[in-house]
């Protein structure tokens, strides 16, 4: 057990991952001695829901990256999906689920936009995400006109919040809706890319695209379902 345990680590430490695990720790290592306020919890918990917003898109983008694409149109698709489904509520209203379903099915539909584009045209994917980026973005100022939204309701600002808690230094805290659905999408991506069929076909498309269309993968629906995935986060 020993000795495995051993040949693990020196496994490890022959990857570019534990290098950049090193980095990690002796930068919070520094920025902890040089500053009180960075390892609290209030900072912590401040990093976290700041980040998740990243960690979520990221889920996406990797599951592209796997079936050797890429997708650059990815901060624009999350600002239309946000903007259409702030649009609805403020219109009409409704709740969380409706909010989150409006703004996952139209980032599906947009990075679908992606991958016909790149599949069709035979076209680089980071050509056509870029462009797609400047498009997304200038219909999105276009038809807002470059106007922020004001007066959600309650819930809406207010958020869910599970295992909430007060510190010691008196304010509150707790799993906000952004860090448990990054919790939520790395399971799932974990689960597609590691225990899924569909998982498999996406490493077999990145690893050799003719390869797999020699043995009946759909390329297309291979890349509909990557870009949309990656956009209806």
């Amino acid at each position: 057990m020993l000795n495995q345990s051993k040949s693990l680590l020196a496994s490890f430490s022959k990857r570019h991952e534990f290098y950049l695990s090193v980095m990690i720790v002796l930068i919070v290592a520094v920025l902890t001695a040089t500053s009180e306020d960075f390892f609290t919890l209030g900072n912590i918990f401040d990093m976290s829901v700041s980040s998740a917003l990243l960690g979520i898109m990221a889920c996406g983008l990797f599951v592209v990256l796997i079936a050797g694409g890429i997708d650059i149109s990815f901060p624009a698709t999350a600002a239309i999906a946000q903007y259409v489904a702030a649009s609805y509520i403020l219109s009409i209203g409704g709740n969380f689920m409706i909010a989150f379903g409006i703004a996952a099915l139209v980032g599906m539909l947009l990075g679908m936009i992606n991958a016909t584009l790149v599949y069709k045209l035979k076209v680089p994917a980071i050509i056509i995400t870029i462009s797609t980026l400047n498009l997304f973005f200038g219909l999105l100022i276009y038809f807002s006109n470059g106007e922020w939204l004001y007066g959600f309701p309650d819930w809406f600002m207010n958020g869910v919040e599970l295992f909430s808690f007060t510190g010691s230094d008196g304010y509150d805290y707790g799993l906000s809706l952004p860090i448990l659905t990054l919790i939520a999408m790395i399971a799932l991506t974990s689960f597609l890319m590691s225990k899924t069929r569909l998982g498999r076909q996406i490493y077999a498309v990145g690893g050799n695209a003719d390869a797999a269309s020699r043995i009946g993968i759909n390329l297309f629906g291979i890349n509909l379902f990557v870009y949309g995935y990656t956009c209806d986060h």
